[in-house]
């Protein structure tokens, strides 16, 4: 269900706009711990999945 989660969000995640993405994340981290970090690893795409990790350290 997790995964689930995180990919539907991935695929959104481009249209949102910060504060919504500034939410999301932390409502996900925080569901997900550091599992949230593996499950964007194991995304095909490389480059959205390096996007989010550096969107992620910036909030």
């Amino acid at each position: 269900i997790m995964p689930e989660m995180v990919k539907q969000w991935h695929q959104s995640y481009k249209f949102a706009t910060r504060p919504a993405l500034k939410s999301v994340f932390n409502e996900i981290y925080d569901q997900l711990g550091e599992e949230f970090f593996h499950v964007f690893k194991n995304l095909s795409d490389e480059k959205s999945c390096r996007d989010v990790r550096r969107c992620i350290f910036e909030l």
